[in-house]
């Protein structure tokens, strides 16, 4: 969701004026549009960025691993502090590679066929909507059970 909106932006700008005159509203027409080659690797790029921004702002291994530090807790073979950041910094990128390259399929291959087959496009915005709709109802249910199983605990 805030990959399209963030991608359109540019182009809407453009579009406020009279419409791709000169030589830069015609690069920006081209390239934030998502019926060019160039449109739609500069979406893919900014989901693979976004993903990582917003992966980042979650997990910040840098105040993970003071927390660890200051806890007494440790990875097996892994020093505290600057190695465990590196460490927790390390897998963090590999498995943000993977999700965000996922995710990019996700958004990006749709519109990639739709550049061959007329409205295949419109499923990019189909699978992004229902991967956000599997992704909340998951949540939503991890809530339920936690909330059920609360009270279930014994006490001592």
């Amino acid at each position: 969701m805030f990959s399209s909106s963030l991608f359109s932006v540019p182009r809407l700008l453009v579009n406020q004026t009279v419409g791709p005159t000169d030589a830069f509203q015609r690069w920006v027409a081209t390239w934030f549009s998502f019926q060019t080659w160039q449109g739609i690797l500069m979406y893919g790029i900014l989901i693979v960025l976004l993903g990582y921004a917003f992966g980042y702002l979650n997990v910040q291994p840098t105040n993970v691993a003071k927390e660890m530090k200051e806890n007494g807790e440790y990875f097996l073979n892994v020093m505290p502090g600057d190695p465990t950041e590196m460490f927790l910094s390390g897998h963090f990128g590999r498995l943000s590679l993977l999700g965000n390259l996922i995710l990019a399929l996700i958004g990006v291959g749709p519109l990639i066929v739709g550049l061959y087959i007329p409205g295949a496009a419109n499923f990019s915005v189909l699978f992004s909507s229902l991967f956000i709709l599997i992704t909340l109802t998951d949540t939503i249910i991890q809530q339920v059970r936690a909330l059920r199983t609360k009270d279930r605990y014994s006490v001592f």
